[in-house]
């Protein structure tokens, strides 16, 4: 076996896919029968292996795979209101309102994804899973748009990078978006105080909500919403909606969570198509949520109020496709 390795295993008597660059130390596990959900992600930092993402078993993300890992939300991040959507002057009505009388977190995160491939070489493994609507019960009787999803994982140069790819495989045009849901350490060391811990989020301004609903306004950040130059994760307590995002001359937004004890951190990077994002704080936990959306909660809602939104419309054939890039970085 080489220092790249992708493979097909259990861990805890769960079938799962591995990803593990053995010279670096760093690990990813993924669940296709959880939404393709990269339930762990580990590195090596001075002779010490770190979960980057919360810890957790596979069976804990298995059984709450909105909770845990990296949830796959589509086709809308978040909440609608009260399950009811409406496109071009129809109403739609998705079946799963749960979340104070609200539709939460699409309808690809708990069902079965398909393995497609496994690959590894000298500097790279990866992993590729798909999602077929028409073959999945349920899913197009809330949702008439045939759609296909690919999942791509790959470990390369001390990163994890998912790329995510939808296509409309019906004869209309499908309104769609789509966000991840990773639960970062926070901090990352399980000995760090969590004064130690700095989270950064390059945002400018915030939706307003209304239980946990955009109202359509968008507020300028301020005192401990403006997360620019970083705020310690000590008494953080977030469930909000972040917008304008900054992005980088390359084309990517950067967030980081910082461990200044063991002196890492850990970065979240996404493209422009990611124009929205969520800070999450689960509660009593040593986790953070920084989750990258195409599109604020409730968009086709907003849409249909006339608050542009991001709504992405894909024609018969057309596909979208965007991708984040998870790294430690020591400093």
């Amino acid at each position: 076996m080489g220092a790249f390795s992708a493979r097909e295993t259990q861990d805890g008597g769960v079938f799962i896919v591995e990803l593990l660059d053995e010279e670096r130390g760093q690990r990813a596990r993924i669940l296709p029968s959880a939404g393709a959900n990269c339930y762990a992600y580990e590195s090596r930092h001075r002779g010490q292996v770190f979960q980057l993402l919360e810890k957790t078993e596979p069976k804990t993300a298995a059984d709450n795979p909105t909770g845990r890992g990296i949830p796959i939300l589509f086709p809308f991040p978040n909440r609608v209101r009260n399950g009811a959507w409406t496109f071009r002057g129809k109403t739609y009505q998705f079946e799963n309102v749960q979340a104070a009388g609200h539709h939460l977190h699409g309808l690809v995160y708990n069902r079965q994804w398909t393995v497609q491939s496994l690959e590894a070489g000298e500097e790279f493994a990866a992993c590729s899973m798909s999602f077929d609507a028409e073959s999945a019960e349920g899913v197009l009787e809330q949702y008439p748009f045939p759609f296909h999803l690919t999942a791509a994982y790959t470990l390369a140069g001390g990163a994890l990078q998912l790329t995510f790819s939808a296509l409309n495989a019906g004869g209309e045009d499908m309104p769609m978006g789509v966000g991840f849901h990773p639960y970062f350490s926070a901090p990352i060391g399980e000995e760090t105080d969590p004064s130690d811990c700095i989270a950064t989020v390059p945002a400018d301004a915030y939706w307003e909500l209304d239980e946990l609903l955009p109202t359509g306004r968008i507020l300028p950040v301020f005192d401990s919403f403006d997360l620019r130059q970083g705020q310690p994760f000590e008494g953080m307590s977030f469930d909000d909606l972040f917008t304008q995002v900054s992005h980088e001359k390359s084309g990517v937004s950067r967030c980081s969570i910082e461990d200044r004890a063991i002196r890492l951190r850990t970065v979240l990077e996404s493209g422009k198509e990611f124009r929205e994002l969520v800070l999450y704080t689960p509660p009593n936990r040593r986790s953070l949520c920084i989750e990258p959306y195409t599109c604020p909660t409730d968009a086709a809602n907003l849409e249909a109020r006339g608050i542009e939104a991001g709504l992405i419309v894909l024609p018969p054939g057309g596909v979208f496709t965007g991708s984040i890039c998870i790294y430690p970085e020591a400093f």
